[in-house]
């Protein structure tokens, strides 16, 4: 039996088929005043091997022989060149400059009443710009992620929500760009931090920045967090 995991990300047909547990998640959205509001999301995992039994008696298998053109699977289905990276990160915000996807605009509001049941697609393989990917992974080395299907598919309560992540994965910190593996994460209960602000404005300019990018901004209470303005949703 394996172990009973409640957040996990499940990268298809590597060494664990049961995934690996998600031990962070954190989700926030910010206000760019040019074009709206961005959500940003960034996970971690904890490492590849916990748990694994004949990992840690060092009976992880060898690496597979083979053609050599099929370099990438026997990478991707050994445990001893997973353990060498040892943890993945997936995120919009860990290593530079957010990214993320754009969520609400003038023309589109963020509407939280109707986020359940919302699916978003970000960085789809035909119009996919690897010099400005929404989100950065690091997995086997700094490998690239496209292709996001977003689902927000359930409320918890006013801030918590469960989300389904899926999306595509190229190795290409071996210098191949072909998204020929994929991942599926599900995060059960996902806590919105907020929708953070330029610093330096006033309470007035700060709702009347809101209320262009969000319906019913007076669900939304200005607080402080990490030393910046925020707009949380209240309770």
């Amino acid at each position: 039996m394996g172990r009973e995991i409640k957040d996990i990300i499940i990268f298809k047909d590597n060494p664990w088929p049961e995934g690996h547990k998600i031990t962070e998640f954190v989700w926030s959205g910010r206000i760019e005043p040019e074009s709206g509001v961005w959500f940003d999301f960034h996970l971690e995992t904890e490492d590849y091997y916990e748990g694994d039994e004949d990992y840690f008696k060092g009976d992880a298998e060898e690496e597979e022989e083979g053609d050599e053109s099929n370099w990438k699977l026997i990478d991707w289905k050994s445990k001893i060149t997973w353990g060498n990276y040892h943890s993945c990160i997936l995120s919009s915000t860990y290593w530079e400059e957010e990214k993320g996807f754009l969520i609400g605009t003038k023309e589109d509001k963020l509407d939280f009443n109707r986020l359940v049941g919302k699916k978003i697609i970000v960085d789809p393989l035909e119009t996919y710009n690897p010099e400005e990917p929404a989100f950065h992974i690091y997995l086997l080395g700094h490998d690239s992620a496209a292709d996001h299907h977003i689902h927000f598919y359930r409320q918890i309560s006013h801030d918590e929500f469960s989300i389904s992540w899926k999306g595509k994965i190229a190795m290409s910190y071996l210098y191949d760009d072909e998204f020929d593996f994929s991942f599926e994460a599900n995060i059960s209960k996902a806590k919105f931090e907020g929708i953070f602000l330029p610093k330096e404005l006033s309470v007035d300019e700060a709702y009347h920045l809101l209320s262009q990018f969000v319906k019913e901004p007076q669900r939304f209470q200005l607080t402080m967090k990490n030393d910046k303005p925020c707009f949380v949703l209240a309770g």
